[in-house]
Order: C-alpha cells, then sequence, then structure tokens
C-alpha cells in the first residue's frame, strides 16, 4: 500500500469517516507493519488529535482522579515508546466507533413529573426526564410520577421514601402514593413493611405510616393485599379500602382525596412552570442589565459579555439576540440551520441542534484574563470522541474551545503554540456528567477558567477541575455555538435554551445561584 494511500486511510480515520472495509485494511496493515504504525503516531500528531484517537488509557497511563482529568497535548514525551501499541489502539478505536449510539441503562423507569420536590439528600436531586435504576427515591416534600418500563405509573407524595425494584415492583417504606395499571403491566406490585399489594389492572393508593399499619384504597378495579406474615389474600374491589393495624384488618370505602391523582399532579406541574418561567424572565432581565434595579440578583460585578436568553422575538427570526444592555452589533448570533423547539418550560424557546451544519454564528469577547461559560442544554446523544459547545474560528494560543466528550465529560480546550506545525490544544475534562441517565434532560453545563485553573461544573455542582498554562490573553472572537469550523470536531446534536459568556471566572457559589434561578 502507497503511503499517500495509508495517510488518507489515517485521516479518514481521525475524522471519523472511515468505513468498515477500510477499518478492517488499516487495522491489518498497522499490525504488520512498524512503519505503517510509525507513520500512524506521526500523522497523529499533526493532527493533534491523539487524545481524541486513544482515549489516552488504552495505553497504559494511569485514570487521573475525577475531579482532577487533564489532558495534555504534548503526549509525545512518552508516546513514541508505545508505537508498537498503536494497531491494538486503532482496533478498540474502531470498535468503538462502529458501535450503535445505544446508551447502556439499568434503567426501571422514567421520573417524568417533578413538582416541587425536595429531596432528601442533594446527591438524590433528579430532573424530569431522568431514567431511574433500580434504588431508593427519598423525598422530603412536592410530588413526583415515576412511569415503570412496564407501563405502570405511580404518583410519589412527600414525605415518602419509595424503593424501585424492578419494571413491575416498587416497594413504599413510607408515605402515600397512587398507582394507575393498565392491562400491560397487570400484576404490578408495591410492596411496603405490613401488607404487600399486586395489582390486577386497576388504580389505587397506598398510605404507610410505620413498619406495621398499612392503608390500601381501591379506586377503579381489582387488587390482591397479602399481609407481611399471613399466608392468605384478601381481594379489594373498586370502592373498597382496607387498614391493617395492630394485626387486625379493617374494611372501608376507598377515598381518592386522601391521595394526590394524576390530573392533580399535571395540574401543578403546569402552574409551577407559569411561575418558574415569569421568575427567569425577570432575573434574566435584570441579570443581563435591562430589568429593574430591585431585581437584580445580589451577585458582585459579573462581566457579563454576552447573554442568549432565546426568548425574544418572532419563530421564523434567524438572529439570537444579545441581551446584555448596550451589546454591539456583532455579538447577536446568526442561526444557520437549526430549528426552534420547546426549552425548558411549556413557552420557552430553545434552538434544536440536529443536522450536520447547525450552528450560532456570533462575535465573542477579545483579550481577556478568566472566562465562563454557561449554557442549558438538552443533550439527545453523543456517538462521536468530541461535540462541540463553543468554538473560536482562530487558531492562536489562548483561543478556546468547549466541548463535551463521548463519554459525557466536560472539555475545555485552551490553544497553545509549542512551535510545531498546528496550533496544539491543552485540554482539562471534568467526571463523566452528561451520562444516559441524564440524556433527554436539561442540563446546566458550566466552566470557569481563572487563568491558573480550570473547574467546571453540572448543574450546579462542581464536577472535576485541573490547572491550565496561563496564556497572554484568552480569545473568542468570530465562533460557533453548537458547531466548530474544525471538522473533526462533530456538532452538538440537542438543544440549547440559554447560554452566556462572562469574562470573570464565577464562584462556585455564583454557579449554584445561576442553576437555582434556572432550574426547571
Amino acid at each position: 500500500m502507497k503511503d499517500t494511500e495509508l495517510s488518507r486511510l489515517i485521516d479518514a480515520h481521525l475524522d471519523g469517516r472511515l468505513s468498515a472495509s477500510e477499518a478492517e485494511a488499516l487495522s491489518q496493515l498497522l499490525v504488520r507493519d512498524a512503519d505503517a504504525r510509525r507513520q500512524f503516531w506521526e500523522q497523529t500528531a499533526v493532527h493533534g488529535l491523539l487524545p481524541e484517537a486513544t482515549q489516552l488509557e488504552w495505553l497504559g497511563k494511569a485514570a487521573p482522579e475525577p475531579e482532577r482529568n487533564v489532558v495534555r497535548v504534548a503526549w509525545w514525551r512518552w508516546a513514541v515508546p508505545l508505537a508498537a501499541a498503536a494497531a491494538l489502539v486503532l482496533l478498540a478505536v474502531v470498535w468503538r466507533a462502529s458501535q450503535p449510539n445505544v446508551p447502556a441503562s439499568t434503567g426501571v423507569a422514567l421520573l417524568s413529573r417533578v413538582v416541587g420536590a425536595q429531596w432528601a439528600d442533594a446527591a438524590d436531586e433528579r430532573a424530569a426526564g431522568a431514567v431511574l435504576s433500580p434504588g431508593t427515591l427519598r423525598l422530603n416534600s412536592g410530588a413526583v410520577m415515576v412511569e415503570f418500563y412496564s407501563g405502570a405509573r405511580v404518583v410519589l407524595e412527600g414525605p415518602a421514601e419509595l424503593e424501585l425494584v424492578s419494571a413491575k415492583e416498587a416497594f413504599l417504606r413510607a408515605g402515600k402514593l397512587s398507582a394507575h395499571v393498565p392491562p400491560p403491566a397487570r400484576g404490578f406490585t408495591v410492596g411496603s413493611p405490613a401488607a404487600r399489594v399486586v395489582d390486577l389492572g386497576t388504580e389505587f393508593g397506598l398510605a404507610v405510616t410505620d413498619a406495621a399499619t398499612a392503608e390500601v384504597h381501591v379506586f377503579n378495579g381489582k387488587v390482591e393485599v397479602l399481609a407481611a406474615n399471613a399466608a392468605k389474600t384478601q381481594s379489594l374491589n373498586a370502592g373498597d379500602s382496607t387498614r391493617l393495624a395492630g394485626g387486625a384488618w379493617t374494611r372501608g370505602t376507598s377515598d381518592r382525596a386522601k391521595f394526590l391523582g394524576e390530573a392533580e399532579l399535571f395540574q401543578r406541574s403546569a402552574a409551577q412552570s407559569e411561575l418558574r418561567l415569569a421568575a427567569w424572565r425577570v432575573t434574566s432581565r435584570a441579570w443581563s442589565g435591562s430589568g429593574l434595579a430591585d431585581d437584580r440578583p445580589r451577585l458582585p460585578e459579573l462581566s457579563l459579555r454576552l447573554h442568549y436568553p432565546f426568548d425574544a422575538g418572532s419563530p421564523v427570526e434567524r438572529v439570537l439576540t444579545n441581551a446584555v444592555a448596550g451589546a454591539p452589533l456583532e455579538s447577536h448570533g446568526s442561526i444557520v440551520g437549526g430549528a426552534w423547539g420547546e426549552g425548558r418550560w411549556p413557552g420557552k424557546r430553545a434552538l434544536e441542534f440536529r443536522g450536520a451544519g447547525d450552528r450560532v454564528r456570533f462575535t465573542g469577547p477579545e483579550s481577556f484574563a478568566q472566562v465562563t461559560f454557561l449554557a442549558w442544554v438538552c443533550v439527545e446523544a453523543l456517538p462521536q470522541p468530541l461535540h462541540a459547545l463553543v468554538s473560536a474560528d482562530a487558531e492562536r494560543t489562548g483561543a478556546l474551545r468547549w466541548e463535551l466528550t463521548r463519554d459525557g465529560r466536560l472539555r475545555l480546550n485552551v490553544g497553545r503554540d509549542l512551535g510545531r506545525r498546528r496550533l496544539d490544544w491543552e485540554a482539562v475534562n471534568s467526571a463523566p456528567f452528561v451520562t444516559s441517565e441524564r440524556l433527554g434532560q436539561w442540563l446546566l453545563l458550566a466552566t470557569t477558567f481563572d487563568g491558573h485553573v480550570i473547574r467546571h461544573f453540572g448543574n450546579g455542582r462542581f464536577i472535576g477541575e485541573g490547572p491550565s498554562f496561563t496564556p497572554p490573553a484568552l480569545h473568542l472572537g468570530a465562533a460557533e455555538l453548537g458547531n466548530s469550523p474544525n471538522p473533526s470536531i462533530r456538532p452538538l446534536i440537542g438543544s440549547v435554551d440559554e447560554f452566556a459568556v462572562l469574562t470573570r471566572a464565577l464562584s462556585a457559589e455564583e454557579v449554584r445561584e445561576f442553576y437555582e434561578r434556572g432550574k426547571p
């Protein structure tokens, strides 16, 4: 095989354009030919994408701790002695890239509605759309709807503790729930410390106050109830109820008013969405400097340079307005491709990125010392090694590129001139955050760089950091949102409904406050 053909195959591999037959040919060549392996490493160096091509850990480099996941571009100091591993690396890369974009998940249910939820632990906090694996939901207050993969639906009202056992079974340790079980989910079971309820295609409510007490109300259809230490079940029909206390059952009539149903939950959800959207609009205008002084968030000087709230103008407009007071004309974004969709709340707009050409062209600030990127994003898939959030056009020292990796890590790249033929990019990754369970949810992604350390945040919480070199200045200038002029970096697949750039590194508390003010 001629060197020119090998070069073409390597370029196609690095750009993600390699066909299955070409991948096989390249893999076999690298296995048997040391010169081909050497050319692979040299060409990858020029390409400047070895970290993405190899994922680094596969070369034997110790994986850094999640909170300090740093990727350096000066890999050549240690990569050359490992050239013999190139074939194995490429085989793994080609296999991984060939897999269909079906995220692995152990989920048994979906969290479809969240209304005023206060979780028992901050680590338990979940948003609507979250995939739920077997485990326990601990709700201090508010209400949520859980849609099990079997088709059963449960409305859980706090305070409550519900364990998800499987797609066909749950265990209510404390609190109240109402369940709707359509025919395909017949046999859905809800256990409790005192009794077990097997649904036979119906609607029922279950309340648990302590380990020895359970109360079951049947609204439609039929259920079977079995006490924890009993051998005989009892059947309840529509309109029946039973209460177990002190080891004895007491029959009665069902009372739907004791339980929160789906219709009422939907009403609460709609009312909450309207209130949250109205409040966000007030604080958003104040944050951009166009609202009332009394509405301004209690934050230090923000150095806000760019703020796209995606909430003004006609749906046919192809311009994103920079809402910052006195913003220059060139900072307004020009929409290329993309389509308008629904954002975090009904009535809130978002821009959908679906096609390879979808993007927003804008001119950001030039020559600044610190930066914060903030974006409310709903990611649908991450099939490629890198997906663009923000990309500066220029390849110069201090230029910025903000991206997501295939495994859901936030990544900030800072251009650095190491005297080679092409600009190098020093990158710091977060721990995985946009994982399969979070696809389809609205997430706040944030990254700060104070000139020394890059820090990443997901939904207002710290998810990783790493040191960086200090460039003479940072640059955006002509740039793209949701895409990149670099063909090796794939476009975002999802939606964005708010984006901001600040020329100051926000504190962790300020990022958290931004999240709290804008979470759905």
